[in-house]
């Protein structure tokens, strides 16, 4: 879950997009929050919420025409 959170800031970071969600932010919550029962939720909802922002940015710039619209999209990977 670590790496998802961190490849989720470095995309938010490139493509301007606010999202609060990182790596070590996700594994706080799901190790540490295991004390309090609903930490790994948390951590499992700030994942989805970093990815839904992103994957809401991707759609307004490929438009109605689909992918032939995007230039220069890049989602990095490890």
């Amino acid at each position: 879950m670590y790496c998802a959170g961190e490849r989720i800031a470095v995309n938010s970071a490139q493509r301007n997009v606010f999202c609060d969600t990182n790596g070590g932010n996700i594994l706080l919550w799901d190790i540490l929050g295991s004390f309090v029962i609903i930490g790994p939720l948390i951590a499992t909802y700030k994942l989805i919420e970093g990815l839904n922002r992103l994957c809401a940015d991707y759609s307004r710039h490929v438009g109605a025409n689909g992918a032939q619209n995007v230039t220069n999209i890049y989602i990095s990977g490890h």
